[in-house]
């Protein structure tokens, strides 16, 4: 599949508005209990464009955001507040500029009227007077204005140096994919780890329970099951499904695990996937899949 021009026409590389696009589309994925490649699918996108934008690498264009979010079922203006918000501070400041702007002339307007009235008859001394005053109180406001921006456009510089700083660290960074198996081969499932530095992202799916009772009377139906993933003694993501009584291999046909770790990936690391099995009856069995990286 040739995925398409993704460049935004925004311009937009603000790691903040990255990483809320990113979160706002891995939740509603989860949400559906579809992989990335399966809204790849969906979207006439690659695979490896729907990891970008979840870890925050790039954002969909505008073109493909009503698409994204009839598929996803999200509210379209929740994209566009993630844009809005983020130029608040600038939207503020120009409220705020408009708004000083408007009771200068309110107040030059009341001053003049008022005094041009009630001292009609005063001398030049007291007419220089009021328009000294309202000199000063004009440089006063010009004076917090100049402020106000030079403080503004500093704070926009040192971001952006910022940003440039650490888009370079991140070009530097380089990105590592391994696929994952079951070590002992239980259950099977289609499995893989993205990770550099800093991240890992999980992808475990298309599972398959390796028994002869499967498919037979006596596999087991169940009332609930629960599902864990741990990285060492941490768990990272966890699933309880208890909406009907299901067999197992119906259950894990339909779930996947796509998860970010906020530590790079290491192959010493305990990864394991733990299945809490409860019958009808009651009576509960646990199943654990340690989950390593393939030899291969």
């Amino acid at each position: 599949m040739k995925e398409k021009n993704n460049e935004n026409i925004f311009n937009i590389d603000d790691p903040i508005i990255l990483e809320q696009f990113g979160k706002k589309i891995r939740k509603a994925r989860n949400k559906k209990k579809i992989s990335q490649g399966e809204l790849g699918e969906l979207l006439s996108i690659t695979r490896q464009a729907i990891s970008k934008w979840e870890t925050g690498k790039s954002i969909p264009d505008i073109s493909i955001w009503r698409k994204i979010s009839e598929v996803l079922e999200i509210d379209l203006s929740e994209f566009v507040n993630i844009v809005d918000n983020s130029l608040e501070d600038f939207v503020d400041i120009k409220k705020e500029i408009e708004k000083l702007d408007i009771e200068l002339d309110k107040e030059k307007k009341v001053v003049t009227e008022d005094k041009v009235l009630e001292n009609k008859e005063k001398n030049n001394t007291q007419k220089k007077a009021v328009n000294f005053y309202l000199d000063k109180k004009v440089l006063i406001i010009i004076f917090s204005l100049l402020i106000s921006t030079t403080v503004f456009l500093g704070t926009t510089f040192f971001m952006s140096f910022k940003k440039n700083e650490n888009q370079e660290e991140i070009e530097k960074n380089e990105w590592k994919q391994l696929d994952l198996i079951n070590a002992e081969g239980e259950i099977s499932f289609v499995g893989s780890v993205t990770y550099d530095n800093y991240t890992s992202i999980y992808n475990i799916e298309n599972f398959f329970y390796n028994s002869p009772i499967i498919g037979t009377k006596k596999e087991p139906i169940l009332k609930c099951i629960e599902l864990e993933f741990y990285i060492g003694k941490e768990e990272i993501y966890s699933y309880t499904y208890n909406r009907t009584a299901t067999r197992l291999q119906d259950f894990l046909d339909n779930v996947s695990i796509a998860v970010t770790h906020k530590e790079t990936f290491k192959e010493e690391n305990n990864i394991v996937i733990k299945l809490t099995l409860i019958k009808k009856d009651g009576s509960n069995s646990i199943v654990q899949i340690e989950v390593v990286p393939s030899k291969n």
